[in-house]
Parts: structure tokens; C-alpha cells; sequence
């Protein structure tokens, strides 16, 4: 019997759940994580996202060698991740955190968003067109862009952004910046016709595009196959 295991990396845990190739649940865990809150800011440790999807692993794999006399880890067939997406999650060259994450609730940008409003040849109208969201302060580029301004030394060495928490847990697990198109067009960057960053939107905001993660599908539908994008490093396995 095969088995897939599914984790939601959510605002206020981590959460897992193993689950048998006829629909039941043999094992699951739930890891609280901390919110990071002053005033209108909302931060957390994405490294504490990643610590409690190890603990709630080791938390269901204990579980199901308990109630499953023939359960192997090999059995584990597949991961399915989901988590809150709308965040900044500004990753260095070696793909770690130069800082908190910044959430999807987080209220710091609202001037960056005006400021992008005004360089955006036909303004916050063109700018839902091309997004298909409203441009405010708790988008990602607007957060990204105060990042620039009041933080230069830490933007300096970003080399990777990511949209959503799970996306941080595939980049440690595989060694990838991918995001699925959902998640990413809540960056307030994403070209929703092309699904692609609009050069344009990212260029009001002064940021180069190439920083974001990939706004693609992170499987490969080919020939009708769900392959992974990269398989997990052995390491974490």
C-alpha cells in the first residue's frame, strides 16, 4: 500500500496529515508557530516553518510504524504541500532567509503602493488589469520595495523571493525556487494572461523581476505524467 503525506503550512501551525492510497488518515501531527507582531507588522521565522515540518514528519512517521506493523518510509509515496501565500520571503544565494518573512497581513507598504500607482502609466486601473488584484500595501512587490528603501543591507543580498510558506519548505526539501501560479499572483507582479512577472509593474517598483521565483506550475504534465520538478535531497529523505 502506498502512501501520500500532506503538510499546510499555515499562519498559526504546521499541520500534516499521512494518508493511505484508499483515503484514510493513518497518522497526523499539528506544530503551533509563532506570529512576530508589532503594530500593523506581521513577521515570521520561515526557519521555524521548516523546523516544525521536521518535527510534525518525525511526529507521523513515528505514528504510522506504531499502528502499521508493515509500514516502511518507503512507502511514502508523494508530498503535497499547501500554506498562506501573499508573503515576502527574501532568500540569499543559499536559499536561507535574510530575514522574517513578511505576511500576507502585514500593513507596513501602503506608501510603496501609492508610489507604484504613480510611476504606472494609468495607475491603480491598469495596474488590476495587468494583476487582477487591487494594488495595496499587503501585496508582495509594494513590501519588497519598502524592504529596498528601509532595510538596504539586507536587500542587498537577496537573490530569491518567494510567495507562499510551502514554497520555502519545497526550496529546502529540493533545492528550488518554484511557485505554483495561484500563490503567485498574489505578489501583485504576476502578468495574469501570461503568467509571467510584468516587467513593466516590477520596473515601477524598481525591482528586477529575475529576483521572484518562477510563477510556473512546479509539476511537469508531460505525456500526461506528474513528475516533481527536482527530487528531495537525500538529506531530508
Amino acid at each position: 500500500m502506498g502512501y501520500v503525506a500532506t503538510f499546510d503550512a499555515g499562519t498559526t501551525a504546521m499541520k500534516g496529515a499521512l494518508v493511505s492510497d484508499d483515503g484514510r488518515i493513518v497518522a497526523s501531527s499539528s506544530v503551533l508557530l509563532d506570529l512576530l507582531v508589532d503594530g500593523d507588522r506581521r513577521e515570521q521565522d520561515p526557519d521555524q516553518w521548516w523546523r516544525a515540518f521536521c518535527k510534525a514528519s518525525r511526529t507521523m512517521l513515528a505514528q504510522a510504524r506504531e499502528a502499521l506493523p508493515h509500514f516502511n518510509d518507503a512507502d511514502i509515496v508523494g508530498v503535497i504541500f499547501s500554506g498562506q501565500m501573499q508573503d515576502l520571503i527574501a532568500l540569499d544565494g543559499d536559499l536561507r532567509p535574510v530575514r522574517n518573512a513578511i505576511l500576507y497581513s502585514d500593513g507596513r507598504a501602503d506608501a510603496q503602493a501609492r508610489k507604484i500607482a504613480s510611476r504606472l502609466p494609468g495607475g491603480v486601473d491598469r495596474f488590476l488589469e495587468i494583476v487582477g488584484n487591487r494594488l495595496e500595501g499587503c501585496l508582495p512587490l509594494p513590501k519588497l520595495m519598502w524592504l529596498r528603501e528601509q532595510e538596504p543591507e539586507t536587500f542587498a543580498r537577496i537573490r530569491h523571493v518567494l510567495i507562499s510558506s510551502k514554497d520555502y519548505l519545497i526550496a529546502r526539501l529540493a533545492g528550488v525556487c518554484v511557485g505554483d501560479v495561484a500563490a503567485c499572483s498574489t505578489a501583485g507582479a504576476m502578468n495574469i494572461r501570461t503568467g509571467r512577472w510584468d516587467a513593466e509593474i516590477c520596473g515601477c517598483a524598481g525591482i528586477d523581476s529575475a529576483l521572484a521565483d518562477d510563477a510556473a506550475d512546479d509539476v511537469d504534465y508531460a505525456d500526461g505524467a506528474c513528475n516533481p520538478v527536482k527530487p528531495v535531497n537525500p538529506a531530508y529523505a
